[in-house]
C-alpha cells in the first residue's frame, strides 16, 4: 500500500514543504510548496514564529493536511549540537540509558532542558565499543517550533536537523561513491549549513559566510542599493561585465573556502581514517556564476551541483521546470520527507519531545463518541450474528444479518460524510480567516411579524484584507487634500519629516498579525473547558497602520500648536478625536465596498448610520520640537514630487515656520467567528 509524508524546512523567510508517496520502494515527489512569509505579516513586523504559524495554517489547509499524516519539520543547525559518542559494548536495550550517563558530560546543557536524540552506528573498525551520533537541542527550542505547528493546526511527527535532512537527500540520490564520504554545503541567505558525511558518522556546522555577505560585497563595490545589489548576484552570468562582478564576489566565497578547510580540518583530526576529498554544494547560492570552478581550484576537490533528481520520481502534477528551477533549495526538504516515509538507510534523529509522542499516542486510544457508537453497532451485529446461529436455522441467520449488514453500511457512510463536512467546515473557516477581517458591526431591532415580538439581531461586517491598505490610503489623502484646499487659516503641505518618530509622507504597513489562535468548530457549553481534541480551525487578528506627514506654514514658532490643533479639530475632531473629515471618508469608503458586497442588505439608512468601526483609531501627532529644522517639502497633496529645503533658508518659506504634524490611523481587523447562537437556543 502507497504512503505518503510531508518534509518541511522553516526558514526565517520562507517554508518550503514537499509531499512524498512511497509505493513498492519507489518515492515519487507529488507536491511542491514554496510559502513566503512576508506574506503573512513578517514584512509588516510580525514575528518569524507568527508569520510560521499563519503560513503554516494557510498551507495546512490549502493541502488538505489530515492529524495523523507523517509531518516532519527541520530545526535550525544554529539550534543544535552533535557529537559522535563511543560507548562501551552495551545491548540494544541499554543504549539510551548508557548514552544519558555520557551526555551529562557531552551536552553542555542540562539534560532536563534538552531533548536529544541518537543513532547507532555501524562501524567495522570499532572494536569493543559502540558508536553513535548524538543530537541535542534546548527544549524551548524545539518547544517553539511545535507551538508554532500546533497554532496552525498542523500536527508534526518528528523534528529533524536541517543539515541532517541534506544528509539524507544525499544518501538517497547520490551514488555511493560520493555519498558515502564527501562535506555538503547548503548556501543559503543568512548562513551556510555544513555536514562532512562519513559512512554513517556525521559533523555538522553552521558557517557564518552566506549569501548576504556576497549581496554586500556587490553593494560596496559597484555603490548598488540592496536590491540592485542582490539582483546583480542573481543575474550576474548575463552581465556585460560578468568577469568583474565575480571578482568582487571572491572575498566572501575565500572566506566560505577557509571555513570548509576549517571544518574538515577539525573532523580528520578527530577520525584519521577519513578521506574527503568530494563536495556537494545546494542552496540558491550555489546557482551563482563560476562557483563550482572556483570551489573546485581553491579546495582541490570534486565539486557536484545538486541538478534534476535522478532516483526521485516526479509525479505528473508536478511542473519538471519548477522542479529544476528550485531542486537546489528543496534537499532539506526532500530529506525530512524521505526520513518521515521511513526510507531505509537514513538518518533518523528526531528531536520531537517524547512526552509529547507519548501523549499523542494515549490521545488515540480515547475513540470518539461516533466512532464508538459505530463499534457498538458492529459489536452489537457480531453478537446477533453469533446468537442466531447457535439458536435458528439459515433463513433465520441470515435475513437479519443482511439487514443489519446494511445498516453498519448506512452508519459507517454516515460517519464518513459527517467527517467529510467537519473537514470541509474547518477549510472553509480557516480560509475565510486567512482573506477577510472583521471591519464593523451594528446591533439593531426587527420588528416582529404576525404576533411575533421583536427581536435584537446583530450584523458583522468583512473586508478582504488585502484591498483595505489602498481604501485606507486614499480615504486618509482624500480628507487632507480637501483640507489643505479650504483651509483659510494655515497653508498646509505634505512634508516627510526626518525627525525621529515621524513617519514617511505617505507609510502604508501591510496588515501586521498580532494574534492568532486555533478555535473549536463547536464552542463549548457554558460553564465546560473546552476539549483540546475537538476540531479546529485557524483565525487570525491584524492591525494595519496608516501614517501621513504634514506640515502647517505660520508666522511665528509661538503659532506652531495652535495651527496643529486647528487641523486636528478638522482632521479628526481634536487631537485624540477619532472623527472629523478623515473619519467621514474613511466611513463612506468601507460602507460603498460593504454596499458592492452585499453586505448592507436589508439595512435601513438609519440603521446603517448607526453601523461602529469600533477598531478604528484616528489621531494627530504633533512633531513640533525646538531645533527640528530639517525638513522635506512637498509643493502639494498628494502626489507632488518632494524638494529638499531647511528653515535655515526663509527666503523659500516667505519667513515662515513650520508645524510638523502627522495623521495617524489605525485599523484593528477582528477573527472572522460564527455568531453566538441565539439566547434561546442554548436552553432547548
Amino acid at each position: 500500500m502507497a504512503k505518503t509524508a510531508w518534509g518541511i524546512e522553516l526558514g526565517t523567510s520562507s517554508i518550503k514543504a514537499v509531499r512524498l508517496t512511497e509505493d513498492r520502494g519507489t518515492v515519487t515527489l507529488d507536491t511542491i510548496s514554496i510559502v513566503s512569509l512576508n506574506d503573512y505579516g513578517l514584512a509588516g513586523g510580525a514575528s518569524v514564529a507568527d508569520a510560521t504559524s499563519a503560513a503554516l495554517a494557510a498551507f495546512r489547509v490549502a493541502n488538505g493536511i489530515k492529524r495523523g499524516e507523517p509531518v516532519y519539520v527541520s530545526i535550525k543547525g544554529q539550534n543544535t549540537l552533535g557529537r559522535i559518542i563511543s560507548l562501551p559494548p552495551v545491548s540494544d536495550e541499554k543504549v539510551r540509558e548508557t548514552i544519558e550517563n555520557e551526555a551529562k558530560s557531552q551536552v553542555p546543557i542540562p539534560l532536563d532542558q534538552a531533548v536529544w536524540d541518537y543513532q547507532t552506528i555501524d562501524d567495522p573498525t570499532a572494536v569493543d565499543e559502540r558508536k553513535v551520533n548524538l543530537y541535542a537541542a534546548k527544549k524551548q527550542a524545539v518547544e517553539e517550533i511545535v507551538d508554532a505547528c500546533e497554532a496552525a493546526g498542523l500536527e508534526i511527527t518528528g523534528i529533524q536537523v536541517a543539515p541532517l535532512g541534506i544528509y539524507n537527500y544525499i544518501k538517497f540520490e547520490l551514488d555511493e561513491g560520493v555519498s558515502s564520504c564527501c562535506v555538503a554545503i547548503d548556501i543559503g541567505a543568512e548562513n551556510t549549513d555544513l555536514v562532512v558525511i562519513d559512512g554513517q558518522k556525521t559533523y555538522v556546522r553552521v558557517v557564518p559566510v552566506a549569501g548576504n555577505d556576497i549581496t554586500k560585497a556587490l553593494k560596496a563595490r559597484f555603490k548598488l542599493s540592496d536590491d540592485d545589489a542582490e539582483k546583480l548576484k542573481r543575474r550576474a552570468a548575463k552581465s556585460k561585465d560578468a568577469a568583474a562582478v565575480f571578482e568582487a564576489m571572491k572575498p566572501p566565497l575565500k572566506e566560505m573556502v577557509g571555513e570548509i578547510y576549517r571544518a574538515v580540518g577539525f573532523y580528520k583530526s578527530q577520525n584519521e581514517s577519513a578521506n574527503i576529498n568530494q563536495l556537494v554544494m545546494m542552496g540558491n547560492g550555489s546557482k551563482l556564476i563560476n562557483i563550482q570552478k572556483f570551489f573546485e581550484q581553491q579546495l582541490q576537490y570534486k565539486v557536484h551541483k545538486v541538478e534534476t533528481p535522478a532516483r526521485l520520481q516526479l509525479s505528473r502534477s508536478v511542473d519538471p521546470a519548477e522542479v529544476q528551477d528550485n531542486i537546489q533549495s528543496l534537499t532539506v526538504a526532500i530529506g525530512l520527507g524521505l526520513e518521515a516515509l521511513g526510507v531505509a538507510g537514513l538518518n533518523t534523529i528526531n528531536l520531537m519531545p517524547r512526552e509529547r509522542l507519548e501523549a499523542r499516542e494515549k490521545a488515540k486510544l480515547k475513540v470518539p463518541m461516533i466512532a464508538a457508537g459505530a463499534m457498538m453497532f458492529v459489536g452489537g451485529l457480531v453478537a446477533l450474528v453469533l446468537g442466531v446461529g447457535a439458536a435458528g436455522g439459515k433463513e433465520e441467520k441470515i435475513a437479519p444479518a443482511t439487514k443489519a449488514e446494511a445498516d453498519v453500511s448506512a452508519a459507517t457512510g454516515a460517519v464518513a460524510l459527517a467527517q467529510q463536512n467537519e473537514e470541509n467546515e474547518l477549510r472553509a473557516r480557516s480560509f475565510k480567516n486567512l482573506a477577510l477581517g472583521r471591519v464593523g458591526m451594528v446591533k439593531y431591532t426587527v420588528p416582529g411579524t404576525q404576533g411575533e415580538p421583536a427581536r435584537e439581531e446583530t450584523r458583522y461586517f468583512e473586508l478582504p484584507v488585502r484591498m483595505l491598505p489602498g481604501l485606507v490610503a486614499r480615504a486618509v489623502d482624500t480628507a487632507i487634500a480637501e483640507y489643505a484646499e479650504s483651509s483659510k487659516d494655515d497653508r498646509v503641505l505634505r512634508i516627510n519629516n526626518p525627525g525621529e518618530g515621524s513617519g514617511n509622507a505617505a507609510m502604508v504597513l501591510k496588515p501586521t498579525l498580532y494574534e492568532t489562535a486555533l478555535v473549536p468548530l463547536q464552542a463549548p457549553a457554558a460553564g465546560e473547558a473546552a476539549n483540546p481534541e475537538a476540531p479546529r480551525y485557524f483565525t487570525a487578528k491584524r492591525e494595519l497602520r496608516y501614517e501621513a506627514s504634514l506640515g502647517a506654514m505660520v508666522q511665528l514658532a509661538s503659532q506652531q500648536a495652535s495651527a496643529v490643533d486647528r487641523a486636528a479639530e478638522v482632521l479628526v475632531g481634536g487631537r485624540d478625536g477619532n472623527g472629523g473629515l478623515v473619519a467621514q471618508k474613511l466611513a463612506a469608503a468601507l460602507l460603498a465596498e460593504l454596499k458592492a458586497s452585499n453586505q448592507l442588505e436589508g439595512l435601513s439608512e438609519q440603521v446603517i448610520k448607526e453601523i461602529k468601526w469600533e477598531n478604528l483609531t484616528i489621531k494627530v501627532l504633533s512633531d513640533v520640537t525646538p531645533g527640528n529644522t530639517a525638513l522635506l517639502l512637498g509643493a502639494g497633496i498628494p502626489g507632488k514630487p518632494f524638494v529638499l529645503d531647511t528653515l535655515g533658508d526663509r527666503t523659500k518659506l516667505d519667513k515662515r515656520f513650520f508645524a510638523p504634524f502627522r495623521v495617524q490611523v489605525t485599523l484593528k481587523l477582528d477573527a472572522i467567528e460564527p455568531p453566538p447562537p441565539p439566547a434561546d437556543a442554548s436552553n432547548q
